[in-house]
């Protein structure tokens, strides 16, 4: 699961370093990163049999639950200005 985790956050942050003209992709990058480190927290909370870091990832999935409604919110209000819809 670590390896999983690792790539998940090298192919995030490049994602990031690439993309940073494009407000959606960075979005994208970010909640993939975070789920990168919810998996983390996840596997340390398991391996150390403690709930903190099961806490912690919860939280952290809260989190890109609002970045992604906040994500969606701003492309449909761009894409409102842009396109012409009826």
């Amino acid at each position: 699961m670590k390896l999983i985790s690792n790539i998940l956050i090298i192919v995030s942050i490049i994602s990031i370093i690439k993309n940073y003209k494009n407000n959606i992709l960075i979005l994208l990058s970010l909640e993939l990163l975070f789920i990168a480190l919810s998996l983390i927290f996840l596997e340390s909370g398991l391996y150390l049999d403690d709930f903190e870091g099961i806490i912690s990832s919860i939280f952290i999935i809260c989190l890109t639950a609002t970045e992604s409604a906040l994500g969606l919110t701003i492309l449909i209000l761009a894409s409102k200005n842009t396109v012409m819809t009826k």
